[in-house]
This record gives structure tokens, C-alpha cells and sequence, in this order.
């Protein structure tokens, strides 16, 4: 035999906002880049697009869900790579979800190569449950940068060939969700 449980509120123990259901999302922020930014920066130097978001978490041992969808157009014969970092409380940025370099090889999150259309965009997309473990200001941004040579566009191709069946413009955002643990 089945149950169901019906409730038409859920209220906390002190007010509203103190409700901390596991796994449930407690608050949504989110940016948008509509205009379009180029990198000439060579890795392991990267250039900050203006594309970042900040969240506050009300918990400290709150997890939060980083989700970026960023358009990325790329110079032909070389590497270009996106990254995001963090801030915490006003201190240094440092990249998130950082994967094993072994030698040289740059950290990064995504990465394009094309050896010859400067027409193509690449839509890019991560996602990283973060443990920033504060209640302090969390600043997420996205960076850019090549293998050298090169430049990387966010929201337009290298072409940009301005005709109606040609070369798109498309904008990138972050989303950020405070997940409760």
C-alpha cells in the first residue's frame, strides 16, 4: 500500500530561510556576456572575458553546482583554451576542479583546435560541484588563453564575417546553485 505525504508549506525552525533539506537548491545566480572579448594571451597566462558571477553561500558546508556554456571562436593552427577560477572572501583567484599536469602542459577546462575555419564557434560547456566551505563572497569568472600565436574569441568567431548566412554571434553565461548538504 502506498502513502503520500501532502504539505502545502515548509517553514524552518527560526524563519523561512533557515530550511536545509539535503540535496535541495537554495539559492540560483547566474550571468550573461552578450558582447564579444578576444585573448592573445599565451598559456600559462590567462586574460579574464568580464564573464563572472558571485554567490554568497548561507551555509558553509553548502556545495555549489558552476555550470558555464561559453562560446569560444578560435584561431586556426593553435590551442585555445578556457579555464574558470574562484575567489573566496576577496582573496586570490585560483582555477577550480584542476586536473593532473603532467609537465608543461597547461590546466584548463576546455580546449579547441581547428586547423583551418576561422568561421567555426565552439560551444563550450563545464560543470563542477564546488566545495568552497565559506559563507563569504564566492567570485567564479572565465578566462582565456592560446597555445601562442594565436587569439580566442568568446561570442564570435576569428572570421566574424558580418552576412546573414555567415559567421553567428552568441552569448555565454555562468550559473551558479548553492546545493545544501
Amino acid at each position: 500500500m502506498a502513502s503520500t505525504l501532502t504539505v502545502d508549506n515548509i517553514v524552518g525552525r527560526a524563519t523561512s530561510t533557515d530550511v536545509h533539506i539535503p540535496g535541495h537548491v537554495i539559492q540560483t545566480v547566474n550571468a550573461e556576456k552578450t558582447d564579444t572579448v578576444s585573448s592573445s594571451s599565451t598559456a600559462p597566462t590567462f586574460t579574464d572575458t568580464g564573464l563572472s558571477c558571485t554567490i554568497t553561500p548561507k551555509f558553509s558546508n553548502s556545495k555549489i553546482l558552476v555550470h558555464v556554456n561559453a562560446g569560444l571562436g578560435i584561431s586556426t593552427a593553435v590551442f585555445n583554451m578556457m579555464r574558470v577560477v574562484r575567489n573566496i572572501g576577496g582573496g586570490t583567484f585560483s582555477i577550480i576542479s584542476e586536473a593532473d599536469s603532467a609537465g608543461s602542459r597547461p590546466a584548463a577546462h576546455a580546449g579547441v583546435y581547428d586547423g583551418g575555419n576561422q568561421g567555426h564557434l565552439v560551444m563550450q560547456d563545464f560543470i563542477h560541484l564546488d566545495s568552497p566551505a565559506t559563507t563569504s563572497a564566492v567570485i567564479y569568472k572565465v578566462q582565456l588563453a592560446s597555445s601562442g600565436g594565436g587569439t580566442i574569441y568568446l561570442n564570435r568567431s576569428t572570421r566574424d564575417n558580418n552576412g546573414s548566412a555567415y559567421d553567428p554571434r552568441v552569448s555565454s553565461r555562468i550559473v551558479l546553485q548553492e546545493i545544501a548538504q
